[in-house]
């Protein structure tokens, strides 16, 4: 098994293993230490043998415990580049999201540009058209939605888009509106 393989719940394992065939070879060398010690050559050879087993495993055990040390560092490194390249990763997002948003708001800024432009030109354009009716008695002499500020209708439009709310629950474009006021002057090609 190479070291980038071996995990921390494998050497856990291999720990717990060793541990558990030290505790088995300690109580195997309390057994045989009295008989040992009273000459039983069996007992002997077998004590010398679990000792050397015993000093073997402890000498494992603290390889296997570095070991498990050095996986878990790795591990968090691993994690942690893991996390950073993800945190990387989200923040050119953050930052492709940001300059779009620019470009929108600059958009947006020629939009309100061009709208002041139009406000001022529907303004003038009805100012026109009625000092030419005046001019031609020609005045309308009923009332419809559109023959008089008709700009603000455009920007109630804008209000009801941006807050959310219409009034008739219906989209009321400005140029059907106008249509609508001025079609007895209109020519059929509009």
């Amino acid at each position: 098994m190479t070291a980038s393989l071996i995990t921390v719940l494998q050497l856990d394992r291999q720990l717990a293993a060793a541990r558990e065939r030290l505790a088995v070879l300690e109580q195997d060398a309390r057994d045989l230490a009295l008989p040992a010690v009273s000459g039983d050559q069996d007992a002997i050879t077998s004590l010398a043998s679990a000792n050397s087993s015993i000093g073997q495993i402890r000498d494992d055990l603290v390889i296997l415990e570095r070991a498990r040390v050095s996986v878990v560092e790795q591990q968090k490194k691993t994690s942690e580049a893991d996390a950073a390249a993800y945190r990387a990763r989200h923040l050119e997002f953050a930052q492709d999201r940001a300059a779009a948003i620019v470009k929108l708001a600059a958009r947006a800024d020629e939009l309100v540009a061009e709208f002041k432009s139009v406000y001022d030109d529907l303004g003038a354009t009805e100012n026109q058209m009625w000092e030419a009716l005046c001019e031609a008695s020609a005045l309308p002499q009923d009332a419809i939605v559109g023959r008089r500020n008709l700009r603000l209708l455009a920007i109630e439009s804008m209000n009801a888009f941006t807050k959310g709310v219409d009034k008739f629950n219906k989209p009321r474009a400005v140029a059907d509106v106008a249509k609508r006021a001025w079609a007895h002057l209109l020519k059929n090609d509009i």
